[in-house]
């Protein structure tokens, strides 16, 4: 029943039967007219109920809503024919899904009655608007407050509009009366007011935001608190809220009879799918304005709120924990017995495929994670390119995030799953791993350990990519950090035995500077490229961290275990050594710019220098590791033996390379020890200081424990292999004389003299190394004995209670030193280290003592090397400055001058 109630300014008008049943009548009328005409237009409206309650009000001044206890009062004297009118009209209309697409022009829906506005700037700019498109209209309830404190909220009858030509979204309500619709049309215009609708309010989409529904999304926090109980409380769910600049308009699509939310069980099918219609309708709108915004399914969360998605964007955990524990509440009150919130609440997948989690693990936010991680969310949930919570956080290097994740019980996630690149968390972090877009090796250690302790590998025996360490291009810190995570001490852990550490990798050393090559001849081409090359520092770096990581500084590329394209660009270079590939780059700098007859401007003077700088520093670090020039040219064939199983045959290889960036290279051409090509790498004389250093280190080093020594070789027909005909490493074919076959007590490969010039001490006894394990024995060394001198120097000040706690934490850095280098615990302290030293025989002080002779000899020579090079570089700039000077004079001179 519609109960109309009239009131002025001073006092409430006595109540008229009649007048109550004409203005009944009246209001039922003029709605049963606009729901028709919307049903015509195939709009989308909401399937009208049984019952409905429309408060009017006929005062000039507001619209008084019909409170439940005046409904009650006024239910006898209601219009019975009107209101059987009204039902029969609303079992007519039909509710159709909303759409995306736009519907045709014909069939567009349409409210064939005047909207006025109660703003005269508004009516002018609708006036100029003459295209205007409807893309949604239905009856909804709006939620109003009482008119007094002790006064329940009211549902009031409105239409709301939503338009994409103007981006409006409207609240209609009918006029008041006759007089404000004078008002608003004008003197000329007061007849017919009941085919008008006003504007309750006017929003804009663009600065608007939407709350949803608890019936929807039961982590949807009412903006003000719902203090009722009972039925108040039950339909209070229903309500979702328009945010505007201005206004919070609370809205209801729950057409039903009162007593439909005495039972708990609310949220009928029906009830649920028009709420579902009316927000979405809602929802496009506000997100069709914002679509020149990136990261729309960042923004959308920021604009649909409700959701667990918009509290952990929001970046606010109390909110995500109320609205959370107010889920679980709700699941409970309908019988959810369980602790953690169904997956259908907490897991909801976003239109781009994420759950919460995937934006707080995004988000770098261990907190956040650990909220929805106690609250039962899938730690197993893979977003639209297969990425687990796991990869997810190990792309932002977040040890703290990947610790909780994989603490979770029910279900387990994986920590080596795979993505859709088939890498694993571990790659992931190794290769797009960053902090706030920039590198940083300490997150990336204590990521990387995260996953190790829990089982992650950095890669599961793929072949379809190269291993982790080639895409970490010129970060070497980071790449430090990544070996440190690998095995690359012999005997390797591979399914193909005999293999060598720089082939298990696929030849990070070559793949380096064959890098390097493809962007100098790049840039020499094209003049802009030169921005591309790496710089000096970042390419010396990685070269010498490869190298003192045992990777050898002779070995030919055999053969890239490996699929793909990369595999066969690098197996391109069938036979080369680092070096030779440095030769060659070194080349294409003196063709391509002797053949360039284009004007040589400045920049490219600066970038042809710097391109010899590089090239020149590099073959620098690889002869102060042992690198030689008296190498014979890249072979076709290592001797007899075919290509090893896996790998691309060099002619497959050379088609591709025929194809690639860069010519292909006259191997007859790359003998090193030809003058010609020496002084392409900076002369004879200037690399013969990098070589003395190699060559005047110590003969042989103290092992720290890493390596394990063979007896017996291990013969393979895997890259760089061993067999009894050629060196493992260089290739030169053994002989009974000259040239004798030996064997690495390391590696367990056949190697000739030349490539094994170094020994390495174990309890007193020399065995026979490669140079590139020498290297590797001498940086371990280096590190653990300066760790225990570090110790050794704390015993001698251990005096009182204090030190002995300061003592306790070096001896403990200690342990992380050694554990890094895969050694036991140091926990026996300095008094084994006492104990050693007097066990110590008097040979092996001696050897000790040369030894320390040895280094520092090394040092002497490696500091005269770069005094040397610094006295070139002073004389340089000497150079530079007289030529200056002269030029200045020059000028001078001509301002001076009388003409």
């Amino acid at each position: 029943m519609i109960k109309a109630q009239i009131e002025n300014d001073t006092q409430p008008p006595v109540q008229d039967e009649n007048f109550d049943k004409e203005v009944s009548a009246e209001v039922t009328e003029v709605l049963e007219q606009i729901v028709n005409e919307v049903d015509k237009a195939d709009t989308i409206v909401v399937e009208e109920p049984k019952q409905i309650t429309i408060a009017t009000d006929v005062s000039k001044s507001e619209q008084t809503p019909i409170t439940p206890e005046d409904e009650n009062k006024g239910e006898d004297a209601a219009d019975e024919s009107s209101q059987a009118t009204l039902e029969d009209d609303a079992a007519s209309i039909e509710s159709d899904a909303p759409t995306d697409a736009t519907p045709p022009k014909d069939n567009a829906p349409k409210l064939e009655r005047e909207i006025l506005f109660t703003d005269p700037g508004w009516s002018q700019r609708w006036a100029a608007i003459h295209d205007k498109t409807l893309a949604f209209a239905a009856p909804v309830l709006r939620v109003e407050s009482g008119r007094f404190f002790w006064s329940s909220e009211t549902y009031n009858k409105r239409i709301l509009a939503i338009y994409k030509q103007p981006d409006l979204i409207l609240i209609l309500r009918l006029p008041v009366d006759a007089e404000e619709v004078k008002g608003l049309r004008g003197e000329n215009h007061a007849n017919n007011h009941g085919q008008c609708l006003v504007t309750e309010s006017i929003v804009d989409p663009k600065t608007s935001k939407i709350r949803l529904s608890q019936l929807t999304h039961p982590t949807s926090l009412p903006l003000k608190p719902n203090n009722a109980g009972g039925l108040q409380n039950v339909r209070k769910r229903t309500c979702f809220d328009i945010l505007t600049p201005t206004e919070v308009i609370e809205l209801s699509a729950a057409f039903l009879p009162d007593d439909s939310f005495d039972n708990i069980e609310y949220a009928s099918e029906k009830c649920l799918s028009d709420t579902y219609r009316f927000q979405h309708a809602i929802s496009e709108s506000l997100l069709n304005t914002q679509t020149n915004i990136s990261n729309e399914h960042i923004w959308r969360h920021q604009i649909i709120l409700g959701t667990p998605h918009s509290y952990v964007m929001g970046g606010n955990d109390q909110k995500l924990k109320e609205a959370l524990a107010s889920a679980l509440e709700l699941q409970k009150s309908r019988g959810g017995g369980n602790n953690k919130l169904d997956s259908n609440i907490i897991d909801e997948i976003d239109t781009s495929g994420n759950t919460a989690l995937h934006y707080a693990c995004r988000s770098r936010r261990s907190s956040t994670v650990g909220i929805l991680v106690n609250a039962g969310s899938d730690c197993t949930i893979q977003t639209q390119d297969l990425k687990t919570p796991c990869h997810l956080s190990a792309e932002c290097l977040d040890a703290a995030s990947l610790s909780i994740i994989l603490s979770a019980q029910k279900p387990r996630p994986d920590p080596n799953a795979l993505d859709s690149n088939l890498r694993t968390p571990m790659c992931v972090a190794a290769v797009e791993g960053t902090v706030a877009g920039k590198s940083n090796a300490n997150a990336l250690d204590q990521c990387l350990s995260a996953l190790s302790a829990w089982g992650g590998q950095l890669t599961l025996g793929s072949i379809k990519e190269l291993h982790p360490i080639h895409l970490a291009q010129w970060k070497s810190a980071e790449l430090g950090v990544i070996l440190s995570h690998c095995h690359y001490h012999y005997p390797l852990l591979s399914g193909l035995p005999g293999i060598s550490v720089s082939a298990l990798y696929h030849y990070p050393l070559h793949a380096a500077l064959i890098y390097l090559r493809e962007q100098i001849y790049s840039a020499l081409r094209f003049r802009e490229a030169f921005v591309n090359i790496p710089s000096e520092v970042a390419i010396v770096s990685r070269l010498r961290t490869l190298l003192i990581h045992g990777f050898e500084p002779n070995e030919r590329l055999e053969g890239v275990f490996c699929e793909g394209k990369e595999s066969k660009r690098l197996s391109g270079y069938f036979g080369f050594t680092p070096l030779q590939i440095l030769i060659a780059s070194a080349i294409d700098v003196k063709v391509i710019d002797s053949s360039n007859h284009r004007e040589k401007d400045a920049e490219y003077i600066r970038g042809v220098k710097n391109i010899i700088e590089i090239i020149q520093s590099c073959a620098k670090t690889l002869l102060e590791k042992g690198s030689r020039i008296n190498l014979p040219p890249p072979p076709l064939t290592r001797l007899d033996r075919d290509t090893p199983p896996g790998c691309y045959a060099l002619k497959d290889a050379m088609q591709e390379a025929e194809n690639g960036n860069v010519p292909p290279v006259i191997r007859d051409g790359l003998k090193l020890d030809n003058n010609q090509v020496l002084t392409l790498l900076g002369g004879a004389d200037r690399l013969k200081s990098p070589q003395k250093i190699f060559a005047s280190l110590p003969k042989s080093v103290d092992s720290v424990g890493t390596l394990q020594f063979v007896t017996s070789p291990r013969d393979s027909d895997a890259p760089g292999g061993s067999d009894d005909a050629s060196c493992a490493v260089c290739w030169s074919e053994f002989g009974i004389i000259a040239n004798r076959k030996h064997l690495c007590r390391a590696s367990g490969r056949y190697v000739c003299n030349d490539c094994s010039t170094k020994r390495v001490l174990e309890n007193g006894t020399e065995h026979r190394i490669t140079d590139g394990l020498f290297n590797l024995a001498s940086f371990e060394r280096k590190t653990v004995g300066g760790t225990r001198k570090s110790q050794v120097s704390s015993h001698s000040t251990t005096l009182t209670l204090e030190s002995k706690s300061s003592t306790g934490t070096s001896t403990s850095t200690s342990d992380r030193n050694r554990s890094f280098l895969g050694l036991s615990s140091s926990s026996t302290g300095n008094e084994s280290d006492a104990k050693e030293q007097r066990s110590l025989s008097a040979t092996e002080r001696i050897t000790s003592a040369f030894s320390g002779l040895g280094q520092a000899k090394d040092a002497v020579i490696e500091r005269g090397a770069k005094l040397e090079g610094l006295a070139e570089k002073t004389e340089k700039l000497n150079n530079a400055s007289v030529d200056f000077m002269n030029m200045a004079k020059e000028l001078e001179r001509q301002q001076n001058s009388w003409w």
